[in-house]
């Protein structure tokens, strides 16, 4: 459930709910994502989508901020800190409790010192990067992936 579904989207709630309830009662493993959270957000949006994730049982958990991509509605809107989503990040890790993971994108450093202990590595084409190579860039490569959760103290 993206913050402000089918309000920023044009996906109905109903809909991504039905499907959130076809994925667990299929058995599935659930990946869930607090997403996109920008300034515009208030915590309370923000703990609705927390409670829901913690309510589904989350078998692996994110946060990822709004990027402010030319020619949305965002464009010219600042993103958070990284210090701002590391927070949301510490919070949501207790509050979900997921069973196997909590992740951040894109990868930062800071948020490994709260409870964030799975990062995505992106290479080629990515629509919030304006490099066509987002692992130079946004997206970190595999080796920037390895050396952040190292310099964290994760075993790899």
């Amino acid at each position: 459930m993206r913050l402000r579904e089918d309000t920023d989207t044009e996906i109905h709630r109903e809909t991504r709910i039905a499907t959130l309830n076809a994925i667990k009662s299929a058995g599935f493993d659930l990946y869930y994502c607090i997403e996109p959270i920008g300034k515009e957000h208030a915590y309370d949006e923000i703990a609705d989508e927390m409670i829901r994730a913690r309510d589904y049982n989350v078998d692996v958990m994110a946060v990822m901020g709004r990027v402010g991509v030319a020619g949305t509605p965002f464009e010219n809107e600042p993103e958070l800190s990284e210090l701002e989503l590391t927070k949301i990040a510490a919070v949501t890790r207790i509050v979900t409790n997921p069973k196997k993971s909590m992740c951040i994108h894109e990868p930062k450093k800071m948020p490994l010192l709260a409870g964030v202990n799975q990062l995505y590595a992106e290479f080629g084409g990515n629509p919030r990067d304006t490099e066509a190579s987002t692992e130079n860039n946004r997206g970190y490569g595999i080796e920037n992936i390895k050396k952040l959760l190292r310099d964290a103290e994760y075993m790899i």
